[in-house]
């Protein structure tokens, strides 16, 4: 699997200085996932001129609340993404620190942890303060693999074994960061899982993805037929919730 993709990384500036190593050590760990080299990782330089506390602020605020803050439409959050950071082949991943929300069926929903749409995803980490900071670092590394995989496609097809639809497709497999997480407890839960299965795993790709994500990597990455709008790359996924 070769991609000629970068995968970029950048935070709101408010972001925990922890919380942006661990997001820099599980973005390098991608970029030898879905490109089998970390050199063509791309992570959180400054941008000149781009303050990520500016991208938060595109979203609009939907609600405010004494124990999460402001709320922002995660939607509007990506749009602003992709309308000052151009498509150069590369995947963006955006870690505000303002609560997150997005539509379903054209409905707002409570919160999402993250959403990813297009080329890239935005993720809050602000529903789990109260975590430790161990905590807190295996469930950012878990929620940017996954926000990730639905970019490239993983567990996308309903026909593939170990897949359920729940705001989005997503993998059962217990030990694969692609599994839904509905609540906070859920995505403690289920991270944790993974990333001690991750000790005992030897190839690096199986310690967050499950041998059929893998898989969908693969076809992800494999050549492509040129499609109607003149690519050889294949269309984006569809948007997917947390």
């Amino acid at each position: 699997m070769k991609a000629n993709e970068e995968i970029f990384l950048f935070f709101d500036e408010r972001l925990k200085k922890n919380l942006m190593d661990v997001a820099e050590e599980t973005a390098f760990s991608a970029g030898i996932i879905f490109n089998n080299t970390p050199a063509l990782v791309a992570l959180s330089d400054p941008i000149p001129g781009m303050k990520g506390s500016d991208f938060t602020k595109a979203g609009r605020i939907v609600s405010t609340s004494s124990t999460y803050g402001t709320q922002r439409d995660a939607s509007q959050i990506i749009d602003e993404i992709h309308k000052r950071l151009k498509q150069t082949g590369r995947r963006i991943i955006f870690i505000t620190v303002d609560d997150l929300t997005c539509t379903s069926n054209g409905k707002y929903l409570n919160f999402c942890f993250g959403l990813a749409r297009g080329y890239s995803t935005v993720l809050s980490m602000v529903r789990f303060d109260s975590l430790s900071d161990k905590e807190q670092e295996i469930v950012l590394s878990g929620l940017i693999m996954h926000e990730l995989g639905h970019l490239y496609g993983l567990a996308a097809d309903s026909n593939r074994k170990k897949t359920v639809f729940n705001i989005g497709m997503h993998c059962t497999d217990k030990y694969c960061v692609m599994q839904q997480g509905l609540t906070m407890g859920e995505i403690r839960k289920n991270f944790s899982r993974v990333n001690e299965h991750r000790g005992h795993a030897d190839d690096v790709k199986l310690k967050y993805y499950c041998p059929l994500c893998m898989q969908d990597a693969n076809k992800y990455f494999a050549p492509k037929k040129r499609n109607n709008f003149g690519s050889s790359r294949p269309l984006p996924p569809r948007r997917e919730a947390g």
